[in-house]
């Protein structure tokens, strides 16, 4: 087992990795597991509430959750970001799209705007939304979706269930195993996953601990808000080789496994990241990663067995 830092002092984030690669943050002396920013910018510290409890802790420290809506209006990104997932979800979901009926979850739904056009993506389905976040659960019901406020094995959910989306929060779970066993206890045989993750194997995430390990560097505040940024919103850190295991143990077989560029690339994004010098950065790597099928996010096709 090893283990790197990031930030200093009683500010640092601690990670360890295991003998499959896997990167898993440590949780702190009062128990709750941090993550970096969560799903929030960086560029200005996020500061949370001190009566937040161990719903808000497990939505990954981010103040910014529980504005719904908002937070995709702030993150700049235009129409094509839901379109682009609902590409990725049929992706996966191949059987689905051939079918009259059935029913599907989206596990971390936030306000329904994926769920709301799969909805119409697949007509005569049935689409339910769990998500742990009260005011997304109250947006997602304003779009007369069926949302449930809780997690997997919380959630008042009438299943089972022949198709299940995760996508952009399995990095967050506290336990992705526990996640999956819980998925598949709910799931027909033969239905049908997208695991849509972050990827630590990336060229930048790579570099960002290789700095971070490296004496005479790790000291400095520019390497570690770098580093922040390239491991932000991460809980678990789940590589390409370990994820066929996971599906294998939890009951699950892989049909196919791709990593995708960032969404400030794939989605029209009007982020200051994905423009000028920035933006050919971002491109550059991307297309270095592309090269070893490492891009930024891990997408996954499966079935319960």
């Amino acid at each position: 087992m090893h283990q790197f830092s990031i930030g200093l002092g009683r500010e640092a984030y601690a990670f360890t990795i295991d003998e499959r690669g896997w990167v898993s943050a440590v949780a702190r002396s009062d128990g709750t597991i941090p993550v970096i920013g969560g799903q929030a910018d960086l560029s200005r510290r996020i500061e949370v509430p001190h009566n937040w409890g161990a719903l808000e802790e497990a939505t990954g420290n981010n103040v910014k959750i529980a504005e719904g809506d908002s937070f995709y209006v702030t993150a700049e990104f235009d129409e094509s970001l839901v379109n682009g997932q609902v590409d990725d979800a049929l992706w996966a979901l191949r059987k689905a799209s051939g079918s009259p009926n059935g029913s599907l979850l989206e596990l971390g739904c936030g306000p329904g705007f994926l769920l709301q056009r799969l909805a119409a993506a697949l007509p005569g389905w049935r689409v339910t939304g769990v998500d742990a976040s009260p005011v997304s659960v109250a947006q997602a019901r304003d779009r007369g979706l069926e949302a449930h406020e809780g997690f997997i094995d919380t959630a008042s959910l009438s299943g089972p269930f022949d198709a299940v989306i995760v996508m952009g929060n399995f990095q967050l779970h506290n336990n992705p195993a526990h996640t999956l066993r819980e998925l598949s206890a709910r799931s027909n045989p033969g239905a049908e996953l997208f695991l849509d993750l972050k990827n630590p194997g990336t060229t930048t995430r790579r570099l960002a601990r290789r700095l971070v390990e490296t004496p005479g560097v790790r000291r400095n505040p520019k390497v570690n808000a770098f580093a922040a940024h390239a491991w932000h919103g991460l809980r678990h850190g789940i590589p390409k080789n370990a994820v066929e295991g996971l599906l294998n143990e939890t009951g699950w077989r892989m049909v196919e496994l791709r990593t995708v560029a960032p969404r400030l690339l794939r989605f029209g994004n009007t982020h200051a990241l994905a423009q000028g010098p920035k933006g050919w950065a971002w491109r550059a790597v991307d297309g270095l990663d592309g090269m070893f099928d490492q891009r930024a996010w891990t997408q996954v096709a499966a079935v319960r067995v």
